[in-house]
This record gives C-alpha cells, sequence and structure tokens, in this order.
C-alpha cells in the first residue's frame, strides 16, 4: 500500500485479491481431490467411503482408531498395531497414493480428517470426503509401518 502511494498508482482491491485466492485454492483442491480418486480407483473409493457409512459400526471403530494420536508401539501394543495395520491394508490403498505430495501438505489434509466425527465426513463433498479419509488412512498406515520396523530394530 505504501509503495503503491510513493508510486502514486491506484492499491489492488484487497477483497479481489482474496476471492481470486479463494477461487484459485478451490480449483487446486478439486484437481487433488480427482487426482486422488483417480489413483484409489472405484474400489478403493467404495472402500474408504464405507468407512463413514451410517450402518458400518466397524468402519466407525477403524476410523476411530486411525484418528487417535499413535501410541509408541512396543510389545505391548504390538498386536493392537498390527491388527489396526492390517485393517487399513485391506482398504488396498496404492502405493504411491500421495508420493509427488509434500509431508507438509498430507499433514494438512490428515489435522483437518482428524477433528472431522463420521457424520462431518458425510456433510462434507464426496471428492473432499475421499480425499481426507485417504490422507488418514495413509498417513497413520505409514507411521505404523514406520513404527514396526523400528521395534524390529530394537529387538
Amino acid at each position: 500500500m505504501v509503495e503503491c502511494r510513493e508510486r502514486k498508482i491506484e492499491p489492488p482491491d484487497r477483497t479481489r485479491i482474496e476471492k481470486a485466492l479463494v477461487a484459485t485454492r478451490g480449483r487446486w483442491e478439486k484437481t487433488f481431490c480427482i487426482r486422488t480418486i483417480e489413483r484409489l480407483g472405484a474400489a478403493g473409493t467404495a472402500r474408504l467411503l464405507a468407512l463413514v457409512g451410517e450402518d458400518n459400526e466397524d468402519g466407525t471403530a477403524l476410523l476411530a482408531a486411525l484418528k487417535r494420536d499413535p501410541v509408541a508401539v512396543g510389545l505391548d501394543s504390538l498386536l493392537t498395531e498390527i491388527t489396526k495395520l492390517n485393517d487399513v491394508r485391506k482398504l488396498g490403498l496404492p502405493d504411491g497414493l500421495f508420493a509427488d505430495c509434500s509431508e507438509k501438505l498430507l499433514a494438512v489434509w490428515r489435522a483437518r480428517a482428524i477433528k472431522m466425527y463420521p457424520s462431518d465426513f458425510r456433510d462434507t463433498s464426496e471428492d473432499v470426503r475421499i480425499t481426507l479419509l485417504a490422507a488418514l488412512c495413509s498417513s497413520h498406515q505409514a507411521e505404523i509401518k514406520d513404527a514396526l520396523v523400528e521395534l524390529s530394530k530394537r529387538s
């Protein structure tokens, strides 16, 4: 603003800039979701959507387990973490689903998913819902694998 005054030019309209940024972010988010859904395929998408289905208590339980803070894998929690890993693997997420995404981006989507209840997911547009669930499941799966590898190194 100061520089605009010094140059004696009209400063940009903040409202227009904010609208342009919001629109650009919306287009980017849509592209990100479409790419994720394409990589998941129809079967993967259906399995993720089933997690938040109204009559799926097992899916809701898995979702709740994935949303909890990860525990340090030790001998006491080993079987629980292996069970969780197997449940996530049954979702059939493709390898490299988010390979071209930054860890920071994935962490943002995961954090967003962690804050949501199953009903919140159902109230979200389907493409965003699928992407949020994929980010949550994929990142948790990677954490569990890493923790199990670390535990095996200590043994």
